[in-house]
């Protein structure tokens, strides 16, 4: 009886080519983010700026804005996320991965954004401002803050509420989220978002779907709510506030969106 060939180069050939399909396989089906990460929100008509008429200039007037259906992220977007799409972390505190990531500019956003739209097939994109504050206000409730019953305090959001105590970034999630399920919108780090500020915007917001993809000054972006250093004043939904787009700063992070059709 013959006995039969080996050819060991072939037999670790295969074997190599086996581990790097099991390996191709494994990665083309890891998701960086899933369904899971994102609520519903389900659009409707409210009164967008400084209800409470403790704001400033920038928050008035208070004006009708009504909103399609869109999903946003549940959290802020981690410096895992970032990191598994980017390659970096740029972030002030590097100790928890599940920490947001922050000291991102406007144009790292972008970059993210089209990163991760190449390798998951969607169309994830920053929210709104107006879709932001709705999203903060619990689908447009008459609410001051972004938290689980509207109000603020040390146990419902991370802001310097004493300057003595002030604890820095703390992980996506450690608070109670608000009634749309949605975590952080008061606090942790602030938010970019997509529009670009004009000062004149709230006069002339148009009332379906709003947002400033252009302005004859396009040199300051929108961002929205403070971060963990800032005080309660900044922590309020209708708060506003606007940097340049190459700026990156401590606390500034963002969260995303998309579109619900």
């Amino acid at each position: 009886m013959e006995r039969p060939v080996f050819f060991p180069q072939l037999s670790r050939c295969l074997l190599v080519t086996a581990a790097i399909l099991i390996l191709f396989t494994k990665t083309a089906n890891t998701q960086p983010v899933n369904s899971g990460d994102f609520v519903l929100v389900q659009g409707d008509c409210f009164q967008m700026g400084d209800v409470f008429g403790d704001g400033v200039d920038l928050e008035h007037p208070v004006h009708e804005v009504c909103l399609s259906d869109y999903y946003i992220g549940k959290y802020e977007v981690t410096q895992e996320l970032y990191q598994q799409v980017m390659g970096e972390n740029p972030s002030s505190d590097q100790s928890n991965a599940n920490y947001p990531v922050d000291i991102v500019n406007y144009w790292n956003v972008e970059e993210f954004l089209e990163k991760l739209n190449s390798m998951t097939g969607e169309k994830y994109r920053l929210p709104t401002e107006a879709e932001w504050e709705f999203a903060c206000r619990a689908g447009g409730e008459k609410v001051r803050y972004g938290t689980s019953d509207g109000t603020l305090s040390p146990n419902l959001a991370n802001y310097n509420h004493d300057d003595s105590t002030q604890h820095g970034m703390m992980a996506v999630g450690s608070y109670p989220p608000n009634a749309l399920g949605i975590y952080d919108m008061s606090g942790n780090v602030s938010e970019w978002v997509m529009d670009w500020y004009d000062r004149n915007y709230y006069n002339e917001s148009p009332k379906q779907d709003p947002v400033v993809l252009e302005t004859r000054m396009p040199t300051l972006k929108v961002r929205r709510s403070g971060y963990w250093g800032n005080q309660e004043w900044i922590m309020r939904c209708s708060f506003r506030n606007y940097r340049r787009p190459a700026h990156r700063l401590t606390g500034l992070g963002f969260r995303l969106a998309k579109n619900a059709h």
